[in-house]
């Protein structure tokens, strides 16, 4: 029951924050900034990735898993889920890098805050953080029901995911 109501109420209260989120970044007094486009971007990532990870969660409270029945399912699920994730954590990183390149001194790293590098960024990040995940759907399998990584990918992927998702992000904020 707590994952059917406090879930739902998680979902409906992200998605229509974000949608919230995106509506105000949209106005004219707002897109000035580069920073609003990086929130406006964070926005639709994170709604994205809201519907994305828990939208099949509460399909199968009253369904079965199709991620335990189909490879695919379980590959497509897995792979999106990571890489919109990753979208999450650094368009944060790029907003923060932003904001202090905004406070140099120097005429020249100021200059690389505009709303075009944010632009340039935005759209490149997607398709980084896709490319990276490249290798979920390859080593992702289906066993006895149970969807996941198996055998050394396993710990490589730990490893992967501690280094690119927990300590690069935080570091990087914090140079």
């Amino acid at each position: 029951e707590m994952i059917r109501y406090g879930v739902s109420a998680l979902l409906a209260f992200g998605v229509v924050g974000n949608v919230l989120c995106c509506l105000m970044f949209t106005r004219n007094s707002y897109r000035r900034t580069s920073s609003s486009v990086y929130l406006l971007s964070l926005s639709i990532f994170s709604a994205v990735f809201l519907i994305w990870t828990i939208a099949p969660v509460l399909y199968t409270l009253n369904y079965p898993d199709p991620q335990t029945s189909s490879v695919l399912y379980c590959k497509v699920r897995q792979y999106g889920s990571h890489a919109f994730s990753f979208q999450n954590r650094y368009v944060v990183v790029f907003a923060t890098i932003d904001r202090y390149l905004l406070t140099r001194t120097s005429v020249r790293l100021r200059s690389l805050s505009s709303i075009k590098t944010a632009r340039v960024l935005v759209c490149l990040t997607p398709i980084v953080c896709f490319a990276m995940a490249a290798h979920m759907p390859i080593l992702t399998e289906l066993r006895n029901g149970a969807c996941g990584m198996y055998g050394a990918y396993r710990f490589i992927y730990a490893i992967y995911q501690n280094v690119t998702l927990g300590l690069t992000p935080p570091i990087l904020m914090t140079i």
